[in-house]
């Protein structure tokens, strides 16, 4: 009799102990508190307290969408390239971007911009026909034609030259084009081997302009591999251009279009001289 007595107390126990309250607990009695706020780098944090089985609760807050700026235009769009806009979150500085589309060029835009680029496609080879075809009178174009030597040496090397347009403008039968170009600039050798060979024809008088222009070339060579004096340069180069017929022709070569094509032997034989 003792022993049924004794599991009957046991059982009432169990069932009423705080075990069985934490179980059932919903914790619906108190409010959840923010302990951390959530922003658009970090969730937050909230808790609560049970008053019923005396438990801490503790949950995430998600993170809050970013604030952003107003869009404003960071790079303006031109003819040749695409713009861009951007904004920014006022708290976190998170950064948007989008493109803004090139402008349209008309007709006769495009028509002047495929000559400029038919003439660096040609300066990049060294191609002096084409080149001087795209010039009202060919011939104005200083190129090197008997001097064999510099010749290949600028077909050599310009296959280096990178250009990008600034600006274009079409008034009636005339344009102006800007270009920005960077070119092989072997300006400091040339100018060393022509001060060097200043007076060649006082120590070889019975030597040829042939022979002049050898001893010359290889100075040159030996300069830009001594020296390491050959990078790229870059110029604004300005085009002008005039409608003949229903074509388009640069007027004249300038001083730093020659120049760059050649591979600043120009500047080279002004400094020397």
């Amino acid at each position: 009799m003792k022993k049924k007595i004794f599991v009957l107390v046991a059982t009432t126990l169990a069932l009423s102990s705080p075990l069985s309250v934490l179980a059932e607990c919903q914790h619906n009695n108190d409010q959840w508190e923010v302990l951390y706020k959530a922003d658009c780098e970090d969730e937050g944090v909230e808790t609560r307290y049970c008053s019923v089985c005396h438990e801490y609760q503790r949950r995430s807050i998600p993170k809050t969408a970013h604030v952003f700026s107003n869009w404003k235009v960071s790079e303006k769009a031109t003819k040749f390239s695409e713009g861009t806009l951007s904004r920014y979150c006022i708290y976190c500085d998170e950064e948007e971007y989008k493109t803004i589309p090139k402008k349209k060029m008309t007709k006769a835009e495009k028509k002047v911009k495929k000559v400029v680029d038919s003439f660096y496609s040609a300066a990049k080879k060294y191609d002096v026909k084409k080149m001087r075809k795209c010039f009202v009178h060919g011939s104005d174009l200083k190129v090197f034609v008997e001097y064999k030597q510099m010749a290949s040496f600028c077909k050599k090397y310009n296959k280096r030259m990178r250009y990008e347009f600034r600006s274009l403008s079409v008034k009636r039968n005339r344009a102006t084009v800007k270009v920005y170009c960077r070119y092989p600039d072997a300006s400091f050798a040339v100018e060393k081997a022509l001060i060097e060979n200043k007076y060649y024809f006082l120590d070889y008088p019975d030597d040829s302009a042939a022979d002049f222009r050898n001893a010359v070339y290889k100075d040159i060579l030996f300069n830009i591999d001594y020296d390491d004096d050959f990078s790229l340069w870059g110029e604004t180069i300005t085009f002008k251009l005039v409608k003949k017929g229903s074509s388009w022709k640069i007027e004249k070569p300038n001083f730093k279009m020659t120049d760059s094509i050649n591979c600043g032997y120009e500047s080279g034989y002004k400094y020397a001289f």
